[in-house]
């Protein structure tokens, strides 16, 4: 079987969440064992131009191979590099193209199309060999290929006929692969050599001591040796083994001593000959060849144990005896035991087309064995535990398998990898992409070791581990972080994030100020920075609320509420924050006093809010009337932007005559906790009460006649004048002060003259006096006083 390594896809996700400050905190060990994972890729061969049918069998198994070469060219100069063949370039594309699309490098094979000495002279001159150095790049950059493959066998049939040659082209070559190698390595490229086998080195032929091993060894990213033709075309009847493994392994064991092991790729016949008794050249035939002439023949297939190899004898119908000797998928599996036994980079096929399709089952279960593998690719917190996401194949189906999930050794969960995997089906083609798993355990917090284990269901004999990884989990109580506070007028305001590890929706936070709960609210505003640090959870966890409070000096904490396992609500934070109070400002600018009455005046906002509020007016501490501050105030405004102009407040109220002490209150209609005064100030307010005078008492007949003149100051319209005899308790007479007296209109011009009245009092026995009385109207306190006089006899 093959030696199995470790080679480990990318994961798809970067790695455990990130955290940030107050946040979760996970720690993801390495595996604590070693664990299955995609075996090394050891394959390699050739297909040729005359055999691209065989692209489409060697593409879909290209999860079993390191590269392939195409076998196309030839060269025929030192600047010329030609197709061998007439297979047209599209075709050589479109091969290339397939076998990439597996993730297989594809190397360009390169023969040795020259004459005799021609290559020899072409590596021994340093212009030469650079210039087709430089032609073999090219060619590899045309076709977008990862490299070379030399495969210059010519050069070493021409100097097993001339054994002069081989010093210089063993010394030619030797330039070649090291320069070539150098170059090629430049451009991400590497660079593969095919050799005739031997087991000494310089080598027993003047063929094999072309190839210099130990510099070919030293510079090549692979020697690909030629294990095979032990007996070929023209050996002699009845012929023999293709490639015994006892033969194999005397040059192998040869090889490895000059040659690093993991470089050399040990060739493997996919053909055979049929020698005939008549002698001359046998003839190549292919597996299905080989599979009709038993049935054609009738013949029965002998396996030969010491070689390793099938062979099979028939007469044909002329009576010609013929020995065939080929190789089939038992041949392949046992030679595959090499590559392990001498620790070999692999297997070198030669040539695709018209193998044994046995050999791809063979191959698969030397590079996979019988078990199930895959990757346990990741385990990171995940809301509601860990989430646990890798893939699992069985190599015996392409169906998905379950896979079985271990927390410190006990089986919690069971599930069917059958996820779409893409990047896995394309590795593995022949199964599919159906094969990923992505779940998630429920975990309390604590430390814990997670294995997961392939579920076999073919020939395996054992759940194959996937790999184990050591999980801490912190908490199960939310997290999160209380990152800001402030405030102003009133309004104290709280931000920051929280989340809850068990669960991806939105968790509540509750707000305390001085210790007492002061608002709930839910943490979904989004926060993308959150989702960055923890993909799984989303962003809607950020929170922001306000609470409105006295000014001063609070603290305020803000706790994150569990809705899982956790056992605690956990404190995400305390803040000391100083508020400004939320009570209107504002300003009681003046005081001006008038008849009976008093006019305030100034500004006020509450800070809460940018319509205009309410001012109330008292006078001498008893509430005399209020008006709305909402007059234009450009300077307000000017001072106050975000809450415009209109603040400004004048209101009149009445008064008594005398001096007051006035007070202007703001009314509060946000969260302050009291309607602020504005100010107080004091003002003398003038008598507000009608005055006039009382001129004459005149008889006319049986009744007086009672003249004069009244105003009330606090309106220019006439008043009502009422006559008493003096110790009466009812009016002798009422009437209006309407009549013209210039007189008047002269002393007070802003009342007019309409204020003269002529009062008819009926007489009573006796006579008497009369007094007369001006009726209020305005906000004066009484009725103004006349004056008396008697009536005349």
């Amino acid at each position: 079987m093959f030696h199995r390594a470790t080679l480990r896809r990318p994961s798809a996700l970067a790695g455990i969440v990130a955290t940030v400050a107050g946040s979760l905190i996970a720690t993801v060990g390495h595996p604590a064992t070693a664990h299955a994972a995609t075996p090394q890729r050891q394959a390699s061969g050739w297909i040729t131009y005359w055999q691209t049918g065989s692209t489409t069998q060697v593409a879909n198994n290209g999860d079993l191979f390191s590269d392939v070469s195409v076998f196309w060219f030839h060269a025929a100069s030192a600047t010329s590099i030609v197709p061998s063949g007439s297979t047209p370039d599209s075709v050589l594309q479109s091969t290339i193209a397939a076998v990439r699309s597996r993730g297989v490098p594809v190397t360009i094979t390169v023969t040795d199309g020259t004459g005799s000495g021609v290559m020899a002279s072409i590596l021994s001159n340093p212009t030469t060999r650079t210039q087709h150095e430089q032609a073999l790049l090219a060619l590899a950059t045309r076709y977008g290929a990862s490299g070379i493959d030399l495969d210059y066998e010519n050069m070493a049939v021409y100097a097993n006929s001339n054994p002069a040659l081989v010093q210089p082209t063993r010394t030619g070559f030797d330039a070649l692969v090291q320069e070539l190698s150098t170059l090629l390595h430049q451009h991400g490229m590497i660079l593969a050599v095919d050799v005739m086998s031997k087991t000494s080195e310089p080598g027993a032929t003047p063929a094999g001591q072309v190839y210099d091993y130990p510099t070919i060894g030293r510079w090549a990213d692979r020697v690909r040796i030629m294990t095979y033709d032990q007996h070929s075309a023209g050996s002699a009847y009845p012929g023999g083994p293709i490639s015994s493994i006892s033969w194999v392994q005397t040059i192998l064991n040869f090889a490895v001593t000059v040659i690093p092991p993991r470089k050399i790729f040990m060739g493997v016949p996919l053909y055979g000959y049929d020698w005939a008794s008549t002698g001359g050249r046998a003839k190549a035939v292919t597996y299905p060849q080989v599979v009709n002439l038993v049935a054609q023949y009738h013949a029965t297939p002998r396996w030969s144990a010491p070689d390793g190899e099938p062979y099979v004898t028939y007469t044909d119908a002329s009576g010609v005896q013929h020995s065939v000797w080929y190789n089939d998928a038992n041949a392949l599996q046992a030679r595959l035991p090499l590559v392990g036994k001498y620790g070999l980079g692999g297997v070198a096929f030669w040539s695709f087309g018209d193998e044994d399709p046995g050999i791809w089952s063979i191959l698969r279960a030397a590079t996979y064995g019988p078990n199930p593998f895959g990757n346990f690719e990741q385990a990171v917190l995940w809301p509601g535990g860990v989430r646990l996401t890798g893939w699992a194949i069985d190599p015996n189906t392409a169906s998905s398998i379950n896979v079985d999930v271990y927390v410190d050794r006990v089986m919690v969960q069971r599930v069917l990898a059958s996820g779409n995997r893409p990047d896995v089906g394309t590795f593995y083609y022949v199964y599919g992409s159906a094969h990923g798993f992505d779940t998630v355990i429920p975990l309390h917090a604590g430390t814990y070791t997670i294995c997961v284990y392939g579920i076999n269901v073919g020939l395996g004999d054992t759940n194959s581990q996937l790999g184990c990884r050591t999980v801490t989990m912190p908490t199960n109580n939310p997290v999160g972080n209380f990152e800001a506070a402030g405030g102003a007028y009133g309004v104290l305001t709280v931000s920051g994030w929280t989340l809850d590890p068990d669960t991806a929706d939105p968790i509540f936070a509750h707000v305390y100020v001085d210790g007492q709960l002061r608002t709930i609210t839910l943490a979904n505003g989004n926060r993308p920075d959150v989702a960055a640090a923890f993909p799984g959870w989303g962003a809607a966890h950020g929170f922001s609320a306000s609470v409105t409070v006295t000014g001063g000096t609070h603290t305020v904490c803000v706790y994150g509420i569990n809705v899982g396992f956790g056992t605690v609500n956990p404190q995400l934070g305390c803040k000391t924050v100083s508020v400004s109070s939320g009570n209107p400002v504002g300003n009681f600018e003046s005081v001006t006093g008038g008849l009976g009455t008093l006019t305030v005046s100034g500004w006020t906002i509450d800070p809460n809010t940018p319509a205009p509020i309410d001012v109330h007016v008292y006078v001498d501490g008893r509430f005399a009337g209020s008006g709305t501050a909402n007059a234009n105030r450009p300077d307000v405004g000017a001072a106050f932007p975000s809450y415009g102009p209109d603040h400004g407040f004048a209101v009149t109220v009445g008064a008594p005559s005398g001096t007051h002490t006035v007070c202007v209150y703001a009314i509060n209609v946000g969260p302050g906790e009291a309607n602020p005064p504005l100010g107080c100030r004091q003002v003398s307010v003038a008598n507000a009460n009608p005055i006039g005078h009382l001129d004459t008492v005149t008889r006319n007949g049986n009744q007086f006649v009672a003249q004069g003149w009244a105003i009330d100051p606090n309106t220019a319209d006439p008043i009502d004048v009422v006559v008493y005899y003096l110790g009466g308790s009812s009016p002798a007479a009422t009437g209006t002060a309407d009549l013209p007296r210039p007189d008047v209109a002269a002393v007070f011009p802003a009342y007019g003259p309409n204020h003269g009245f002529a009062i008819d009092v009926p007489a009573q026995p006796g006579g008497g006096v009369l007094c007369a009385f001006g009726l209020n109207v305005g906000p004066g306190d009484a009725n103004g006083f006349l004056g008396c006089l008697s009536v005349p006899q």
